[in-house]
């Protein structure tokens, strides 16, 4: 869950098993005796086979000279003996020196006369060194007696030993202002070049290849979320990238191949960053993946103690650092809750549960196998590594399942709604043709209606013009009758012709204004005079409007009947036109009832009609369509029991 922590003692062998997995090539035998350990600052290897026996650690007991680099040293210094390791209990004059400070380590190395090219790996040291071998000088950071002087940095390097005889001395000068552990934490390693150089290689191609395989993942799944949102690809994916920037930053921490000189500030807030976040991106993921099993409250607590201890960063480093140890404890929880959701999912017969345990359990296989073969063996193999890698892929496995699955139901439902949609348009086309029939059927009723009376009309003024015992004037009013009947028929044709061509078109011409007055007065007074509607016209402009004249009186006319319609005697109805800027504006008003609510917002649209014995509710969508037709504007205003205003606005 972890991942190696810089923190533990580097065992060194650990490519000697990546070589065997990665290549089928075995390293030279190692011989099961003990490597000697060193005596009162002394190292002897001069029995050592370094080509049969294998690499060395320098463990034992080194020269050890608290608050003295190498130059403070003196003849008379008489020095403590220091195993390596964290440096924090050693006693100095009687008392433990603590984790702060600086001092040198010694170790006299007796080679044997007769070896190959060695090489020596640095070890791990809190928070800056310098290595002299041999008398050539290496610096990781720079050590310093003071936080101030101090330039920290955590590296492990691979150094050449120089040819320089069978005895060689070499003094590391450490300090630690920055961390809760100082000293040398990992001891160097003595051994053939040549195997040193492909330990650490395949150590870091390793560890390369692991960083890539968690990044992958970690991308594939969030472009998963991005394009079909889903929380269990999202958090899973995050939590490959934490793995994958943790495996950057610890074990070989291949970060300084590409940043040698890394400050170790940035390294530790980088490190215990992802750290930090491993447990609630991991609760969040187990949430997500089985919200029944991972109750909320236990998600919810480990947000809030990741969260604590993500307050820790803001800390000095040698304070924060206390905190990452205890963590270890809060990311095992969420082992332990993890397995626990896993078989209670298992129990329940849910989705991906026993493929998410096998994925657990080859994770604890590998930590297990890890700990034996370095109990057994003092090197360290890369099982827990390949048991991640076989933890991941069981989850992503999971997701993929799950994605598969609701991918098949989501093809299963595209099905059955392509049918479902196939039959409503058919059922839709059915309804949509009985909608038509019944506007048809309507429309035809409303015109055999309106053509019903002027004919009946008609028909009986005809019959009374033919007695000839009736007088001339009576004559002409039935003539008057008749002609008055006729244009009702030629609007109400107009009406329908206007509606079935869907688009009006107009003829404008220059239009004298009080010319066209005059024709509006001659055209609706009669309707108003023989109802008792009193009738006005007041023209205040003057000049031209280019109009389509007849298509605009018909607009004029479908507006004044429906008012002589809805007015009662005694009403009034009320034209104005006038100029404005460059528009005629025509205003229609009457006192009538108003119109009703329930018609306003679609007043002007086809077979629209209210309270109305006759019509087929087109006539104000034929008056909007030559408006428009004329650029022109028209709206009302209308208040119940107060009246209705029109206004027609057309360019000059």
């Amino acid at each position: 869950m972890i991942g190696v922590s810089r923190r533990e003692p580097s065992k060194q062998i650990l490519a000697l098993v990546l070589i065997s997995i990665f290549t089928g090539f075995c390293g030279p035998a190692h011989s099961r005796k003990a490597p000697p350990a060193a005596v009162a600052g002394t190292l002897d290897l001069r029995d050592w086979n370094f080509e049969t026996d294998g690499p060395v650690e320098l463990k034992g007991q080194w020269e050890f000279y608290w608050n003295k680099f190498k130059s403070d040293i003196s003849a008379n210094d008489s020095p403590g003996l220091i195993e390596p390791g964290a440096w924090h209990t050693f006693k100095h004059e009687g008392k433990e020196v603590g984790a702060m400070g600086y001092a040198t380590y010694h170790l006299r190395i007796l080679l044997p006369a007769s070896r190959s090219n060695l090489a020596l790996k640095t070890g791990g040291y809190d928070s800056a060194a310098r290595l002299t071998l041999a008398g050539v000088e290496h610096s990781i950071g720079k050590p310093g007696r003071t936080r101030r002087e101090t330039e920290p940095i955590y590296r492990q390097d691979l150094l050449e030993i120089p040819e320089t005889g069978e005895k060689i001395d070499f003094y590391i000068e450490t300090s630690n202002f920055f961390h809760k552990s100082g000293g040398m934490l990992a001891a160097p390693v003595i051994g053939p070049s040549k195997i040193m150089h492909a330990v650490l290689l395949h150590s870091q191609i390793w560890q390369a290849i692991l960083a890539g395989i968690f990044l992958i993942f970690g991308i594939y799944h969030l472009l998963l979320h991005v394009i079909r949102r889903n929380y269990v690809a999202l958090y899973f994916g995050s939590y490959c990238l934490l793995m994958s920037a943790r495996t950057l930053l610890t074990g070989e921490e291949i970060i300084h191949t590409w940043l040698p000189e890394l400050d170790l500030r940035l390294d530790l807030f980088l490190e215990y960053l992802g750290l930090f976040l491993i447990a609630p991106v991991f609760a969040l993921f187990l949430r997500a993946l089985f919200p029944d099993e991972f109750p909320k409250w236990m998600r919810n607590a480990f947000l809030i103690v990741g969260s604590i201890f993500l307050l820790s960063l803001v800390l000095p480093p040698e304070t924060g650092s206390h905190f990452a140890g205890v963590y270890s404890v809060v990311v095992l929880s969420t082992v332990i809750a993890g397995m626990a959701a896993a078989i209670r999912a298992i129990y329940k017969q849910r989705s991906g549960a026993r493929i998410f345990l096998l994925g657990f359990a080859s994770l604890a296989v590998g930590v297990v196998l890890d700990v034996v073969v370095s109990l057994s063996t003092s090197t360290s193999a890369a099982f827990s590594s390949v048991g991640m890698i076989g933890f991941v892929l069981a989850q992503a496995i999971v997701i993929a399942n799950r994605f598969s699955a609701a991918l098949s139901e989501s093809e299963r439902l595209s099905s059955s709604l392509q049918i479902a949609y196939s039959e409503a348009v058919d059922l839709r086309g059915k309804l949509a043709q009985k909608e038509k029939m019944a506007t048809i059927g309507d429309m035809a009723a409303g015109i055999v209606h309106d053509l019903k009376n002027p004919v009946g009309i008609i028909k009986g003024s005809v019959e009374m013009a033919d007695d000839d015992s009736i007088k001339k004037d009576t004559r002409r009013q039935l003539l008057d009758i008749i002609n008055k009947e006729a244009d009702r028929m030629l609007y109400l044709a107009q009406d329908l012709l206007d509606f079935s061509q869907g688009v009006v078109s107009v003829k404008q011409q220059e239009t004298d204004l009080s010319v066209y007055a005059q024709r509006i007065r001659q055209v609706l007074a009669p309707n108003f005079r023989e109802k008792n509607i009193g009738f006005s016209l007041n023209l205040s402009a003057n000049g031209n409007v280019n109009l389509d004249a007849d298509r605009f009186l018909r607009v004029l006319v479908n507006i004044s009947s429906n008012a002589a319609d809805a007015l009662p005697r005694g009403g009034t109805f009320d034209i104005s036109i006038q100029r404005q800027a460059h528009q005629v504006v025509f205003t229609l008003r009457d006192n009538g009832p108003g119109i009703p609510e329930s018609i306003q917002e679609s007043l002007f649209q086809p077979f629209v009609t209210h309270g109305k014995s006759h019509g087929t509710g087109l006539g104000m969508a034929i008056a909007k369509s030559i408006v428009d037709a004329h650029a022109g504007i028209i709206s009302f205003t209308t208040q119940s029991g107060k009246g209705t205003t029109f206004t027609i606005e057309v360019p000059a």
